[in-house]
């Protein structure tokens, strides 16, 4: 019974309350997008080093300055896993600060509700970096196949992408992800 509230008694703590029930996701990226995911964000999380041991992320990029530009880029990214290796047998924790961004990486994330509405919202804008735009849209369509509820739908569409899922869902303001530019990274 909520008839005999006092003035304090009103109080909620709603961003304690969503952390609650949690989530648990795994990512796998490139250590740029995952330096991002990570930043500004409370969840607890769990990485091991970087390594090449995953292979790396070609940007789309690549491939428009044709096939010696996208070779080049594979030489390259070969060569310092090959690189890695050597140095890692005796310098574990330094030879991560040899290898590009474009490494592959794998990141745990246990987030509450909060948490992934945040994740969500700051880092889906077209504005944003291609690889952890990416990695966000595929996160909010794994969280709305789980959870459809939070697009007010009782269950998720067959075989439709989120983004066409979105735009028609009765609900949008538990899941904001967000197709239009914000200025959030400008």
């Amino acid at each position: 019974e909520v008839g005999e509230r006092g003035i304090f008694d009103e109080w909620i703590d709603t961003e304690e309350a969503a952390d609650i029930p949690k989530i648990v996701v795994e990512i796998k990226t490139d250590v740029g997008a995952t330096r991002d995911l990570r930043r500004h964000q409370k969840p607890d999380r769990s990485e091991a080093v970087y390594t090449m041991d995953l292979g790396y992320s070609k940007p789309a990029v690549i491939s428009e300055y044709g096939r010696e530009t996208s070779d080049l880029f594979d030489r390259v990214m070969h060569q310092t896993h090959e690189a890695e290796l050597k140095i890692r047998e005796r310098f574990p924790h330094q030879v991560q600060y040899i290898l590009p961004m474009a490494t592959n990486h794998s990141i745990i994330f246990s987030l509450g509700i909060d948490q992934l509405q945040y994740m969500i919202y700051t880092r889906s804008p077209p504005a944003g970096h291609f690889s952890y735009r990416e990695d966000v849209t595929n996160l909010t369509e794994a969280a709305a196949k789980i959870f459809p509820w939070m697009l007010g739908l009782e269950k998720y569409p067959e075989g439709r992408p989120i983004k066409e899922v979105y735009k028609t869902a009765p609900m949008k303001n538990l899941i904001m992800l967000n197709t239009e530019d914000t200025g959030l990274h400008t």
